[in-house]
Parts: C-alpha cells; sequence; structure tokens
C-alpha cells in the first residue's frame, strides 16, 4: 500500500506521462523487474531494498517496477524503473518539454537523455532521469532527493541488458 500510494504521489506532482503517438509501433517492453536488482539499487541509493512490484499496461507498450527503498524502519520512498516502447526523437522531445521540473542535458548515455528534479514545494522531493535508447525509453525515478549522479549509473546497468 505505502509503495503504490508514493508512485502515484510521484507522478501526480511531478511528472506528466506522454505515451507514443497514436498508430506508432508497440513492441512488448522488457520487464523493468528484471533490469535491476535489488542489490545493485541498494548500492546505488543506500536503504534497504525489497523486491520490485511490476505494473504493465494492456498493449504492453509500457511497464514499470517500483521498489521500496527504507532508510530506516519508518522513513522510505519509492523508486520506479519505467520501460516505454514506440518512441523517437521526435516524441522524446516532447516528453522533455512537458515536464514540469528543472532540466538537464545527461551526455554519453543513450542516444538522448536529460534529469528533471522537482520544482515542487511538496513534501516529496523527485528525481528523474529519461534515457531515449532506440525505440524505447528508460525512465529513473526516485521520490526522494538523492541526486542525478546514482540514477545515471543505475541507468547505465539498465542500458547495458537492454
Amino acid at each position: 500500500m505505502f509503495q503504490r500510494a508514493v508512485v502515484i504521489a510521484s507522478i501526480a506532482l511531478f511528472g506528466v506521462v506522454v505515451s507514443a503517438p497514436p498508430g506508432a509501433a508497440q513492441q512488448p517492453s522488457p520487464s523493468p523487474c528484471s533490469l535491476l536488482q535489488p542489490n545493485e539499487i541498494k548500492a546505488a541509493l543506500h536503504g534497504t531494498v525489497g523486491a520490485g512490484d511490476l505494473t504493465t499496461a494492456p498493449d504492453g507498450s509500457e511497464s514499470l517496477c517500483e521498489w521500496i527503498v527504507m532508510l530506516d524502519p519508518h522513513h522510505g520512498y519509492g523508486f520506479t524503473l519505467h520501460v516505454r516502447s514506440g518512441f523517437n526523437d521526435t516524441t522524446f522531445k516532447q516528453q522533455r518539454q512537458s515536464a514540469l521540473g528543472t532540466k538537464r542535458t545527461i551526455v554519453k548515455l543513450g542516444d538522448d537523455a536529460y534529469s528533471e528534479r522537482s520544482t515542487q514545494s511538496a513534501p516529496i522531493a523527485s528525481v528523474d532521469v529519461w534515457v531515449l535508447h532506440g525505440s524505447a525509453v528508460i525512465g529513473l525515478e526516485a521520490a526522494h532527493n538523492v541526486g542525478t549522479k546514482p540514477l545515471v549509473k543505475l541507468g547505465r546497468l539498465v542500458l547495458a541488458r537492454l
């Protein structure tokens, strides 16, 4: 329950989802839960991490895995890995333009990449990294101010496995 609430709050407060254009070829996305292991997330984000929870769109064009990173027995935050298919340079740029936070380009990560830091003053600060890789978009989203570097590190692991 805590896990789902954190993810819903982070999406509602900090992100606009841009889907692939209508009629775009949809290929099933790989399972994001198989692309990162809890021990890798723990090493990058410095918390206790259990198994991820997979959610997949009915058409298979997007899937996401949600983990809870526990900092101590009473404090934790959500970390989500998104995998979306059917993207190209144009749709990725549209996604970037619609992002609500402060955006910065990340070089040498996938075909194109940027980070987004929440500019909201809400109690949940978020940091996202979005990567275009061929026709897929990989999103790494932390509902906690972890900085960009750990997410880029995890993004490199994911790209190496695709």
